[in-house]
């Protein structure tokens, strides 16, 4: 009986206590686009961030990208903002945002709708 608490406990801390980007992106209130060392986008509309976290928050990362299945590119950040603090960062290999990066390696972004590409065209930004 003891052994079913403590993996009730350690499951618990595992899910319970987790949270999920959008709850901690529902309080950004800016977000920049930067290509290299360029802020190519400042982004500060209300309905506009609300979108990119929604379209983040359900995107997923997918399968590892071979390093020699890809060039390596300037560096395309999406930098999320809470009171002129950068509470998250998105790193994608150049303007490809369907290659994201994680802990120095390259992964396949998986979007359920339209990807930050889409969504960025689609609104005509800067």
């Amino acid at each position: 009986m003891k052994k079913v608490g403590v993996l009730m406990f350690i499951l618990f801390l595992l899910v319970g206590c987790k949270k999920r980007e959008s709850d901690f992106l529902s309080s950004v209130n800016v977000v920049k686009i930067r290509f290299g060392e360029e802020v190519i986008s400042t982004i500060n509309d209300p309905s506009y961030v609300s979108q990119i976290v929604d379209i983040l928050s359900t995107a997923k990362k997918g399968k590892l990208v071979r390093e020699d299945s890809y060039v390596l590119s300037d560096t395309l950040v999406y930098e999320f903002y809470e009171n002129n603090q950068v509470v998250y960062t998105v790193l994608f290999n150049g303007e490809d945002t369907m290659r994201v990066f994680d802990g120095g390696l390259c992964f396949e972004m998986e979007y359920e709708g339209i990807s930050l590409a889409d969504w960025y065209e689609m609104v005509n930004l800067p």
